[in-house]
């Protein structure tokens, strides 16, 4: 590990490229690079790791790969399974650094903190990735092979740089816009809570935010399906932010995805985007209500154990935590698998276990501290659960240091 860390710190040191190093396929990486301070883009978003660790396994080979036309990273794994990231590294002019910044900050949802994205051309990217090849994994991998292996071009701009300026161009002739981060950062917070209010305010004008998705086709119909899509990925991910389980998550969005390739007209996606958001916001407020009444539940129990030496009924209970009877008893049940009643024996039977282990108490006397109806109840419910009398109990688990300091 040490040998990796002397990388990652040289790295940093003469390039100021970052570095996320995941030892033998753990999830949580050591980062050399990034400042507290800072962002960091593979926290903020784990499918950017999640993406290359595909890239790399689909190939099997060293991965260096470019982002939008300007952002570029390396990838490689040594024979111990550790799993090297270098970057981000920024290939544009300031000019085009300065665009691209605002759209690489949604993707990976940044905020608008340091971002260290240092600048340098491809090749010198490709010259870094050999020599961490050769020095971590002892590969001989030339700059023009790296390069062939990840068809990438030099001397030209690439493909998608091409149309990347054809496509800023173009927004910039038609005036067309993009929703601002932080009306995005509201709307994903929005169904995190499950606040269903917020998409009746103003701020919630759905033609609005169509006109300025920003164009992600030629065609109007598949403009709103990509847009569609799209949002229900960022819904989808945001329910599960706010407690919806992953797999519940992903199964709805399937259905949706599946209801989406069946629409005909825009005003059909766009309805179905409506139903999308309000079915993830009612999922989520399913949840945290979900997780409230289990919060009524634990504090039932601990009001029982805190006070085992007293009668309480359920009625009382109840009006203690502030719910209705026949509410809380049916949740405790359901979640505890047995009755408020039943579990008030078992905490007292288990405070009665220890009386007797470690006191001179009678068991008339532990049983009406207890609370039990008699003796006889108590040596009932005693047995119900130990399998022995008290009496049998005690002679069996009477502590030894107590005794010694009777005598």
């Amino acid at each position: 590990m040490d040998k990796t860390r002397f990388w990652a710190e040289r790295l940093y040191v003469n390039s100021k490229i970052s570095s996320h190093i995941y030892y033998d396929e753990k999830d949580i990486p050591e980062v050399i690079g990034i400042g507290e301070n800072e962002e960091d883009p593979f926290l903020t978003d784990p499918y950017l790791e999640e993406n290359l660790r595909k890239m790399y396994e689909e190939k099997r080979a060293p991965v260096l790969t470019i982002e939008d036309g300007w952002v570029a990273y390396m990838a490689f794994s040594d024979a111990e399974n550790n799993f090297y990231i270098g970057g981000p590294v920024s290939l544009a002019t300031d000019k085009e650094e300065k665009s691209g910044l605002y759209h690489y900050r949604r993707r990976h949802q940044l905020s608008q903190r340091k971002l260290n994205i240092p600048r340098m051309s491809i090749m010198k990217l490709a010259g870094i990735l050999s020599m961490s090849l050769f020095s971590l994994c002892g590969l001989e991998i030339s700059e023009a092979e790296l390069m062939e292996l990840s068809r990438i071009e030099t001397g030209k701009k690439s493909e998608i740089e091409g149309e990347l300026v054809n496509y800023k161009f173009d927004s910039s002739e038609n005036e067309r816009k993009h929703v601002t981060y932080e009306y995005e950062k509201k709307y994903y917070d929005a169904i995190k809570r499950g606040d269903s209010d917020y998409f009746k305010g103003p701020m919630y004008d759905k033609l609005h935010l169509y006109d300025e998705i920003g164009k992600l086709a030629e065609g109007g119909l598949k403009q709103a399906e990509y847009m569609v899509a799209a949002g229900l990925a960022l819904i989808s991910r945001a329910a599960m932010e706010g407690g919806v389980s992953p797999t519940e998550a992903y199964a709805v969005s399937d259905v949706f995805y599946q209801r989406l390739e069946k629409c005909k007209t825009q005003k059909e996606m766009y309805q179905l985007s409506s139903e999308i958001q309000r079915t993830y916001v009612k999922m989520v407020q399913e949840r945290k209500k979900e997780k409230k009444n289990s919060n009524y539940v634990e504090q039932c129990k601990d009001y029982l154990t805190q006070n085992f030496h007293k009668r309480i009924t359920v009625e009382e209970l109840a009006k203690q935590i502030g719910v209705n009877r026949t509410y809380l008893s049916g949740k405790f049940s359901e979640q505890v698998g047995m009755s408020i009643s039943q579990y008030s024996i078992l905490i007292r039977i288990r405070a009665a276990e220890n009386m007797l282990k470690y006191s001179e108490a009678s068991i008339s006397y532990i049983a009406d501290y207890l609370c039990f109806s008699s003796q006889s109840h108590f040596g009932r419910e005693f047995k119900k659960k130990n399998g022995i009398s008290p009496s049998e109990y005690r002679k069996q688990n009477k502590n030894i240091h107590f005794l010694s300091k009777q005598t």
